[in-house]
């Protein structure tokens, strides 16, 4: 098979990793890769010419029209798929969820329309595309769709599976429903703050990075992201795909819990490095 040119550049080849993994808007794509929205739409035309994508659907958001791309060839990104060595704790952690050497569970994020007891529109569903990379580093996935909204799972009572949450519980309604059997929790006091030894964190850039057995189905395990805000998980999944071998490098299986701050270091508006302030 022809491997077309567009795919001996680096940039086009994220951009169509990315999108192999969940569909995404230009603007998702420009903030989760860090280039300017009109580089991202540059190599999305020339990646649309060879047909390597395509559009799966288009929403209006706010009067305008956004469209949603998804990778119809990943085939071909093969031969540039990174072949080093995975992590072993990193392998540790997941390790439930690819026991078969197919991911086995699902990606919860919370729904975008208002909804749960607080009515919240949740902002965090292209994360789910960041923690991808790992995810497939660790693993093939079969024919079913991984990556759930949090009212399709209660809906199609899917609580009972391996489950990664993404969204703390005012998002995602999974998280909301597991937060009082949490070690580490969030309480309300004027406004969220999690709640640790006595001590309260209320910096929006917090995050909690847990993995608990599933209160649902004690033979399933539920890893949660979850920032007291939407900045705060994105610092989180920004956490667990970049610095894991810094929060992981003593686990070695059961429960963890990992209290993180996400730190903008370079003054973009966007983590580059982070804090680790508890971890057991």
């Amino acid at each position: 098979m022809r491997i077309p040119r567009i795919l001996t550049n680096e940039k086009a080849v994220r951009i169509l990793e990315l999108l192999s993994k969940t569909p995404l808007t230009v603007f998702q794509i420009s903030e989760m890769l860090k280039m300017h929205e009109q580089t991202v739409y540059y190599y999305i035309k020339k990646l649309r010419e060879e047909n390597l994508i395509e559009i799966l659907r288009e929403e209006k958001v706010r009067g305008f029209i956004e469209k949603y791309y998804f990778a119809i060839h990943t085939n071909l990104l093969k031969p540039f798929k990174d072949e080093k060595k995975i992590d072993e704790n990193l392998k540790i952690f997941f390790s439930e969820f690819f026991s078969t050497g197919y991911f086995n569970g699902y990606v919860v994020v919370g729904s975008p329309l208002p909804h749960g007891p607080f009515l919240t529109s949740a902002r965090d569903l292209h994360y789910a595309a960041q923690l991808s990379f790992i995810l497939g580093k660790l693993g093939d996935i079969n024919n079913n769709i991984i990556i759930k909204l949090d009212t399709e799972v209660k809906a199609e009572k899917l609580e009972k599976n391996n489950l990664i949450l993404i969204g703390g519980p005012v998002s995602n309604m999974i998280s909301y429903e597991i937060n009082s059997r949490l070690k580490i929790k969030f309480s309300w006091e004027k406004s969220w703050y999690i709640s640790l030894n006595g001590e309260k964190y209320f910096d929006e850039e917090c995050c909690l990075i847990c993995k608990v057995s599933n209160p649902f189905d004690e033979y399933k395990k539920i890893i949660m992201i979850a920032g007291i805000r939407f900045s705060g998980t994105r610092g989180g999944v920004f956490a667990l795909t970049n610095f894991y071998k810094k929060i992981l490098k003593n686990y070695k299986g059961g429960d963890f819990y990992c209290l993180i701050k996400g730190l903008d270091k370079n003054g973009d508006g966007i983590e580059d490095d982070i804090k680790i302030l508890h971890i057991e």
